[in-house]
Parts: structure tokens; sequence; C-alpha cells
């Protein structure tokens, strides 16, 4: 765990004020965090342990999430900033979060889906999810109602015959 300082810059171009290649400060943040994400609203994302913090540049906020009951966070998926996803790997859970990091659903456990190996999670622009399942060696895509809808062929195979 480490001490970051976050310098929020403002792409100019998105105010019309100036060139698009010009960069203004607005202000330096100090977090205590492990890892940062960002979206395309300008919102930063720290993660902390167990903690998710938003910082929010247009409105000068700041919100932040936990959940004691599922441990660590593993990772963050903030690339829709209204569904954003959090991955605890140690519990092989996700949750999915609005852009006031309040909860949309209750937790998914994916073993209760039938994957007990997932070590990673992303976003679809179509409402599902994704998740490479490191036992099957698959890309696996469930949809809004948790059903499996499609997936990939076994990775292992394809990188071996490549070789």
């Amino acid at each position: 765990m480490f001490v970051t300082w976050i310098s929020i810059l403002l792409f100019t171009f998105q105010t019309g004020l100036y060139k698009p290649d010009e960069l203004i400060w607005i202000k330096d943040i100090p977090v205590n965090a492990e890892s940062m994400y960002t979206d395309h609203l300008g919102n930063i994302y720290t993660k902390n342990n167990i903690t998710l913090t938003r910082f929010s540049t247009l409105q000068n906020t700041t919100q932040s999430y936990s959940n004691n009951l599922l441990g660590e966070i593993h990772s963050i998926d903030a690339s829709d900033p209204f569904r954003i996803i959090v991955f605890y790997k140690e519990f092989n859970t996700l949750v999915f979060l609005n852009s006031e990091l309040s909860e949309l659903r209750s937790a998914i456990n994916l073993s209760d889906l039938g994957f007990n190996h997932v070590i990673a999670v992303g976003t679809a622009s179509n409402g599902g999810f994704w998740i490479y399942e490191k036992e099957l060696g698959q890309i696996i895509y469930i949809d809004n109602n948790l059903k499996t809808a499609h997936k990939s062929s076994v990775l292992f195979d394809l990188i071996e015959s490549s070789s």
C-alpha cells in the first residue's frame, strides 16, 4: 500500500476554450490507494483493500463503497460509469454499482453459476458481463438473466496450435 497524489488535468477541448492539445491543472488530491482507474466521464476511482472511492472532477465530490463481507477488492471495471463492476476474487463474487456507488443488484456469486476459477471479469456493452474461467480456459459471456450466452473456443487449444 502506498500514498499516491492524483493531479487532475482537464482536457480543455471539452470546454471549447483552448486548443485540443492544451491541459489545465485543476487540483491535487492526496489518496492512500493500491490502484487507480478512470472512466470516460472524468471520474477517478481508487482501490484500497476493501474500499472503492470515486472522485468526480466535474461535481467536485467523493463517494466510497465497501463490503466487509466480501473481502478485498480484486479488480474494478469502470468502463461503463453507470454500471461499475467490482470483482472479489477470493469469494468469486461480483457486485454492480451505479454512478453513485450504490449497488444495482445483490452480489453475484459466480460459483452459483458453475464457474469456480474466474480470474477476470469485464462489462459488456449489451448489458451482461464477461468472465475468464481459468480451469475451462474460456472467455464466457453471461447475460442479464445470469445465463451463459456465449463461450469462446478453448484458449489453451488456440495457443498450443499457433506455437
